[in-house]
């Protein structure tokens, strides 16, 4: 092999080494790119506002932070926070090496923190850690760990034992799907504790134009306790609560599924219980100038009375104009079961189109009811019903024996009659519409109804 073949053979050499060592540079590149695309779409979906980031970009290693504030809680009596996300990245050979990123969460209880503050003197040390790997397409897989932990404040105590889970996140965020678990957490306070165990939840959420995120998910709880100092015991044992949502045509509707298979009460025992609720059109648009009103008039920094006053003086309009899109609301399957017997039924809220302006709703706020289209049909066991009686007569306190006078009242009135199909049960029909009340097939003043429910 002659010189310049030699020669030749070193350069193409040299022009593929310097090729590949060129890899890891380009890959954090696009390393950046997605961390700047995350820090604009996943932040705000979980009301963080991001305030300063960082990303100093090594050849093999890089490293960003983000310091975020919480949104939205002020108004629930809590201080903003601050947060400092710390991430080390590790890009290698990209196709033959994922990227890979630590992620460290810390509390920044100073309000002007510095960004750039060394580990070993953060405030409060980490709360969450969560490790990435990025793949050759822009997915990326994530798991997650949180350490027992506990924060005490004056009059409570908060505690949780650890967090597990793992994220599967698309390129570009076009999807999310989440698994997550909590063995137990404990509130502790001078009323009493609530343990929660067994917290589940699972998640498969798509970015939505008009509404923040969209798709299905579940929450289970294996039982919440309630141990009141002043109470009785409480347990609720099987939680589980399955829901969707879904926008068309600038409609918003919600579907809920929930069971509770056991509720607790000292000795006594009742259960199960079911639920589904839905939502259908809801209008959107409607509802995003509703939640940007309220979060502008939160960050005023009004007192409460004030942020209620000025709240009802700007929605009122916007709540008339949510009206007219004419939205539904329903329980589909109301069913409970108790040792005494079971309570079902259904319920369905619709308004109908309808011309009413502002001034004149405040004139009469009653003309609403001729808009609305409202039918609900209920069901109790006789057995359930004889029970409430039994347990009325020995009680002593009013607040004891609310619910055996009301059914007995509303049995006196013709409300609840006996079922025709079913003889063991007591049936309620009621429907509104057109401002015309029919109770099990009778015509009734809407004034009776309205008395009963006071």
């Amino acid at each position: 092999m002659n010189k310049h073949k030699i020669l030749f053979l070193l350069v193409i050499i040299l022009i593929v080494l310097a090729c590949l060592s060129s890899i890891p540079y380009w890959t954090g590149i696009e390393a950046e790119r997605q961390f700047t695309h995350f820090n604009d779409s996943f932040y705000p979906t979980v009301n963080l506002k991001p305030l300063d980031t960082t990303y100093q970009r090594g050849w093999f290693h890089s490293k960003a932070e983000t310091l975020v504030e919480t949104v939205g809680f002020s108004s629930l009596g809590a201080n903003q926070q601050r947060l400092l996300f710390v991430h080390e990245i590790a890009h290698g050979f990209m196709p033959l090496q994922s990227v890979l990123i630590r992620t460290t969460l810390y509390s920044k209880t100073g309000v002007d923190a510095p960004l750039n503050k060394p580990e070993d003197e953060v405030d409060e040390g980490s709360l969450l850690e969560v490790r990435t790997a990025i793949q050759v397409n822009g997915d990326s897989v994530s798991t997650l760990s949180m350490p027992t932990m506990a924060v005490n404040d004056q009059n409570a105590r908060l505690q949780w034992q650890g967090l597990q889970g793992s994220v599967y996140v698309k390129r570009d965020f076009a999807m999310l799907q989440a698994d997550i678990y909590m063995p137990e957490v404990q509130l502790e306070t001078a009323y009493g504790e609530i343990v929660i165990q067994g917290v589940m939840l699972n998640a498969e959420l798509q970015p939505n134009e008009a509404v923040l995120m969209s798709g299905k998910g579940s929450l289970s709880l294996a039982d919440v306790q309630l141990k009141g100092k002043q109470t009785p015991f409480v347990k609720l044992e099987g939680i589980k609560l399955e829901g969707s949502n879904d926008v068309e045509s600038d409609y918003l509707s919600v579907l809920l599924k929930t069971c509770l298979q056991q509720i607790q009460v000292e000795t006594e025992r009742y259960g199960p219980g079911y639920s589904d609720f839905e939502l259908h059109h809801w209008h959107v648009p409607t509802l995003s100038r509703i939640k940007n009103i309220v979060a502008d008039i939160r960050n005023q920094g009004l007192s409460s009375q004030q942020q209620t006053n000025v709240l009802m003086l700007k929605l009122m309009p916007e709540g008339l104009a949510l009206l007219k899109q004419s939205p539904e609301l329903a329980i589909t399957r109301l069913h409970f079961i108790t040792n005494e017997g079971e309570l079902q039924g259904t319920v369905r809220l619709k308004m109908e189109h309808f011309d009413i302006n502002i001034f004149a709703l405040l004139m009469n706020p009653s003309l609403l009811l001729n808009a609305l289209n409202a039918e609900l049909d209920l069901q109790i066991s006789q057995s359930l019903y004889n029970w409430t009686q039994e347990t009325n007569a020995s009680k002593e306190t009013a607040s004891q024996n609310r619910l055996g006078q009301y059914l007995k009242t509303l049995l006196s009135q013709g409300i609840l009659i006996p079922a025709a199909d079913q003889p063991d049960y007591y049936r309620s029909q009621i429907q509104l519409k057109e401002g015309v009340l029919e109770v099990n097939g009778q015509q009734l003043p809407l004034e009776t109804l309205l008395n009963n429910a006071k």
